[in-house]
């Protein structure tokens, strides 16, 4: 009998579609299997299930105050403003009123130092104008007398402080950039006064520091120094005065004078030092508002 080549074809051709047809009808129940035993049963409310691991509770924080973290200390108390955070970097903070702001006269104040220290004040304010500001320094706040007052009735904003012994050089600066955030003060009209043991400091520092606009030294002591802080110093303004029975502090103020520029002056007594010039010589209050504003551009004050 003769042999068909068709048919061997057509059983080869079966053979080898047979395997791909039964392993894909395998595979199939496999997968259906696998589905059968991870079917649950259908609950009258939903339910969910966590598929990955839960979280592990975060460690408890215990909040301590500055006084438990570092003791109860004078030295470095702190200030709280809430201003504060609303300040640039590196701005400086108005001084802090101290207690309930009073009606009339001057008001409490405290300014913190570089180092955390606590400098106290007083200051004299009104309204919401800016004015030219002043800073008065001297070993006690009470022995300007009335010249605070007297500044401040012309029309100025006047701070008042007693520096501490011995005062840093970046005190001056702290207290400076303090009075120039003041709101009724003109941080471009700055003008320091300064007597007996505060003089050299307040002039060295006024010479490096471009807030100060004008000087006034009663009784200056060191002369070399300030001739030499002088240099910086011009050509901005300066008062000196002194009584002629200071050796010390009538030679360096008359050296002083003759070294200064612009509309510097110099005044001298026969007798008496520092604030206690004010007292000895109470025309010496006049002469010293009427120079102050007459360099600082005083306005005349609001009625």
């Amino acid at each position: 009998m003769p042999k068909t080549p068709g048919l061997k074809a057509t059983v080869c051709a079966r053979r080898t579609r047979w395997p791909a047809w039964c392993g894909a009808v395998c595979a199939a129940g496999l997968l259906l299997a696998g589905c059968a035993a991870d079917v649950v049963a259908p609950t009258l409310r939903p339910t969910r299930a966590v598929s990955g691991p839960t979280l592990v509770a975060s460690p408890t924080i215990h909040l301590q105050t500055s006084g438990e973290l570092y003791g109860e200390s004078e030295f470095n108390p702190g200030q709280n403003d809430p201003t504060a955070a609303a300040l640039p970097s590196r701005s400086g903070l108005p001084p802090l009123v101290v207690g309930t702001p009073a009606a009339a006269g001057p008001q409490r104040v405290q300014m913190v130092l570089p180092d955390g220290v606590l400098l106290g004040g007083q200051l004299y304010t009104r309204g919401i104008s800016r004015v030219p500001g002043l800073l008065l320094l001297a070993p006690a706040e009470a022995a300007w007398g009335t010249l605070p007052q007297r500044l401040h009735d012309a029309g100025f904003t006047v701070l008042v402080v007693t520096p501490r012994q011995p005062a840093l050089p970046a005190d001056l600066d702290t207290v400076l950039l303090a009075l120039s955030e003041i709101g009724t003060v003109d941080p471009s009209l700055i003008g320091v006064l300064a007597a007996g043991s505060s003089t050299d400091m307040a002039f060295t520092g006024c010479a490096a520091n471009g807030l100060c606009d004008a000087v006034v030294l009663l009784s200056p002591a060191g002369r070399e120094t300030l001739l030499t802080a002088m240099n910086a110093y011009r050509p901005r303004p300066v008062l000196v005065i002194a009584g002629q029975d200071d050796a010390a502090g009538y030679a360096a103020a008359v050296a002083l004078a003759s070294a200064a520029s612009g509309l510097s002056q110099l005044i001298t007594y026969p007798a008496g030092s520092g604030t206690a010039l004010l007292a000895q010589h109470p025309e010496l209050n006049d002469s010293i508002t009427a120079w102050v504003g007459q360099v600082l551009v005083l306005q005349p004050p609001p009625p």
